[in-house]
This record gives C-alpha cells, structure tokens and sequence, in this order.
C-alpha cells in the first residue's frame, strides 16, 4: 500500500468515524479519544464499527483488540494492519 493510498484510508476512516459522533463538526486526528472526545457510548461504537467493516470490506473487531481500541488513530492502525495482511 502506498502512502497516498494509506493517507486516503486514514481520511475515510476519520470520516465514517466523525459521522457517528456525537459533534459532527469536531477536528478529528490520531489523538482523538472515541469515548470522551467524539461522545461515544457502547452502541455509537458498534455502528462505527459496521460501518467501517461495511465500507472496507474488514472484520475490523475481535475479543482481543476490542479493549485497545481507544483513539482514532488506533481504530486507523488497526484497518492498516488488516488491509497490508489482506493484500499479502
């Protein structure tokens, strides 16, 4: 993947991401915390998480990395990961 196509997932993310928040009109990047900063509450995160498993055609969430995912920028790491094993 090259950088301007991981610039292009990273901005789709934030975008599917901000749509689901509860301030549409936030500034979102690496450091913006899911819960505190986009307002979101448990279901807000599951239909996040559709969305960008949908949209990205990923399964973007098991039991394991749930927990970890606090920022936006681990939600992008974690669709980077996935897209670079998928096309392996």
């Amino acid at each position: 993947m090259t950088e301007a196509d991981s610039d292009a997932l990273r901005e789709k993310v934030r975008a599917i991401l901000l749509e689901h928040s509860s301030d549409k009109t936030l500034s979102v990047s690496r450091e913006t915390v899911l819960v505190n900063d986009l307002g979101y509450h448990s279901l807000a995160m599951l239909e996040a998480i559709f969305a960008l498993e949908d949209e990205l055609g990923i399964e973007l969430i098991d039991d394991g990395t749930a927990t970890s995912i606090i920022t936006v920028g681990d939600v992008e790491d974690r669709i980077l990961a996935i897209v670079a094993t998928t096309e392996a």
